[in-house]
């Protein structure tokens, strides 16, 4: 297969740009689709709150998928598969390691009440991240992950939940 590169006559060293001129090149790509500009973070990136993070890697992955696809048009997705391991690998790869994962992530998912749901998931989540439990279980909350984490530490891995009944008491 042929992959005929074009090269632009003029390309301007990115070392000799400035912060800010760099940042406005940087911006002129991702507008002309259309995309908001990328904004310098004040602090480092570990720092930033959740939202800010998720807020950069979301815009990370916008421009690197707007590059990809300027680069082979119409095959972007691709290039994507070949340059980044799919999560469903991975996913793949942690099943087939544990075979009681796979047994506790369908019984997560035929359950039918929270409860139950929080003791598999006390199990499920022990020694593993959220992210990795997440791709585990699709559309798994972070409440319910260390709701279910707490409930480990506090009552024991797989416990049941202990339900109070309040009632309400007249007072005459």
């Amino acid at each position: 297969m042929d992959c005929n590169l074009e090269y632009p006559s003029e390309s301007p060293d990115i070392s000799a740009l400035s912060e800010d001129k760099f940042l406005l090149k940087l911006n002129n790509f991702p507008q002309t689709d259309g995309c908001s500009p990328v904004k310098y973070l004040q602090s480092s990136f570990t720092d930033c709150s959740e939202r800010s993070q998720r807020r950069y890697i979301q815009k990370a992955k916008d421009c690197v998928d707007l590059v990809l696809s300027t680069i082979c048009p119409g095959e972007g997705d691709l290039l994507a598969e070949v340059l980044f391991p799919s999560t469903n690998d991975q996913k793949n790869q942690m099943i087939a390691a544990d075979p009681l994962l796979i047994a506790l992530t369908d019984s997560f998912n035929k359950a039918e009440t929270w409860t139950l749901r929080q003791q598999l998931l006390s199990i499920i989540s022990k020694d593993k991240s959220f992210d990795e439990v997440s791709m585990l279980i699709p559309g798994l909350t972070r409440y319910r992950y260390y709701m279910s984490r707490h409930h480990e530490e506090s009552e024991g891995c797989g416990m049941p939940i202990l339900v109070k009944d309040t009632k309400r008491q007249r007072i005459e």
